[in-house]
C-alpha cells in the first residue's frame, strides 16, 4: 500500500517543486521541496547527489540533454524511492490513514445507530 501511493505522490511532488515549469528540478527548486520535508542535516544533500548522478547516466544513454544543475522527472523517482525523507514525509502527510478495524461488539452496536 505504501508503495502504491509513493509511486503516485513522487510525481504530485516533483511537479509541485518544478516551479517554473521546464520539466527540470533545478537546486534551488530540489531545496525548496525538501526544505518543507524536515530532512536530517545530510540527507539533502544525499537526495541530490544520488538523484543528480543519475540524471547524468540517463542522459548518457539516451543523448538527451539534460540542462547542467538539474534533475528530470526519472532521476528525482528513482533516487527518492530509496530517499527514507522523501518516504518518511510521503508516510506522514500524504498517506491516507489505515481504515479502523471493529471488533464484532464494535459493528453491531454501530449497526444499531
Amino acid at each position: 500500500r505504501m508503495e502504491d501511493v509513493l509511486e503516485g505522490e513522487l510525481s504530485v511532488l516533483y511537479r509541485e517543486a518544478d516551479t517554473n515549469g521546464d520539466g527540470f528540478l533545478m537546486r534551488d527548486e530540489f531545496d525548496a521541496m525538501l526544505g518543507k520535508m524536515e530532512p536530517e542535516e545530510d540527507e539533502v544533500e544525499q537526495l541530490w547527489w544520488l538523484a543528480h548522478r543519475n540524471a547524468k547516466a540517463s542522459a548518457e544513454q539516451s543523448a538527451e540533454e539534460i540542462p547542467a544543475d538539474t534533475i528530470d522527472h526519472a532521476a528525482f523517482t528513482a533516487a527518492s524511492r530509496r530517499a527514507s525523507v522523501v518516504r518518511r514525509h510521503v508516510r506522514l502527510h500524504r498517506t491516507p490513514p489505515a481504515p479502523e478495524k471493529m471488533d464484532a461488539d464494535s459493528k453491531e452496536a454501530q449497526d444499531k445507530m
